[in-house]
């Protein structure tokens, strides 16, 4: 949504890898709740929701089909939207992507948008041993 105060989101996201030749297909689920100042309006806050399917082909291209939204308590406070999102992967830091975005309900009726995005290296394999006994949580804290 087009906010133009603070907010607050609180998500959660669960997948399954599913057991397709040849290419890696996940199915995502995703639920939570959002809450946003709207100046002199007050606050508003929403049950947000979806569900989409993500694979990975050619090693660096990316595909995603996702549809989302959230179900507030106003008026016109329902958006749901149809996202489609192709990515190549640059670096194994970098994914240049496209989204093309559909809005049927209380939602922009189409948008496209262009990105650039900067991943980092997950750094819990190089901070956490959870699997070797009587090690300290934190490897860095080792005596």
């Amino acid at each position: 949504r087009f906010t133009d105060g603070p907010a607050y989101l609180l998500e959660f996201l669960v997948g399954e890898k599913l057991p397709v030749k040849g290419f890696d297909l996940h199915l995502l689920g995703m639920g939570g709740y959002w809450i946003w100042q709207q100046g002199e309006a007050g606050q508003n806050d929403a049950i947000t929701w979806g569900l989409a399917v993500n694979t990975r082909v050619l090693e660096r291209l990316t595909a995603q089909v996702e549809l989302r939204g959230y179900v507030g308590w106003q008026k016109a406070d329902k958006p749901v939207i149809l996202a489609t999102k192709v990515g190549v992967l640059i670096t194994s830091w970098f994914e240049l992507s496209g989204v093309f975005n559909l809005g049927f309900v209380d939602a922009p009726r189409l948008e496209g948008i262009l990105t650039l995005n900067f991943r980092l290296p997950s750094l819990a394999p190089f901070l956490f041993d959870f699997f070797t006994p009587n090690t300290p949580i934190l490897k860095h804290h080792e005596a």
